[in-house]
């Protein structure tokens, strides 16, 4: 179990790492790019000049997709990794539940959108991210449980 949460641990400093490296300005990889279809069940088109947006608000997202997001590790597990980041900078949740510190260009359908977790509305600072997951520790903790109790 210990070696099972270990690896998806590096998976996701690997994975974060990656996109903060790759993330000024350089291409999304292709796998992160949307269909037709899933774009447009992302908001309807209400005219012309709306801007998509492709990130989540951390206070609003379920535990699930808390969970998706930092690879199922308990909330002090999480908290944790949050440590390798200062309390005042800033990261964003993209709507595939990935986490994003920096800038990435996001191909859409229709648009290319470039997300910023500095001015992101809803970027949020690491100090806030730990407070907010304190706060939701037994919920966090009681999803975890139930999908690790269906593994």
């Amino acid at each position: 179990m210990k070696k099972r949460l270990g690896s998806i641990l590096v998976l996701a400093v690997v994975v974060i790492v990656v996109v903060f490296v790759r993330g000024n300005k350089s291409p999304v990889p292709a796998e992160t790019k949307r269909s037709s279809q899933e774009s447009s069940q992302l908001s309807p088109v209400k005219e012309e000049k709306q801007v998509e947006s492709r990130t989540l608000s951390f206070s609003e997202v379920d535990s699930e997709g808390i969970h998706q997001a930092f690879g199922y590790l308990t909330t002090a597990e999480i908290i944790e990794f949050l440590h390798q980041y200062k309390d005042e900078e800033r990261i964003v949740l993209l709507d595939d539940h990935t986490v994003l510190k920096g800038s990435a260009i996001i191909e859409g359908v229709k648009t290319t959108i470039e997300v910023d977790s500095e001015t992101d509305p809803n970027g949020m600072t690491v100090a806030d991210i730990k407070a907010l997951l304190v706060s939701r520790q037994d919920e966090l903790d009681k999803a975890l449980e139930e999908y690790l109790a269906e593994r």
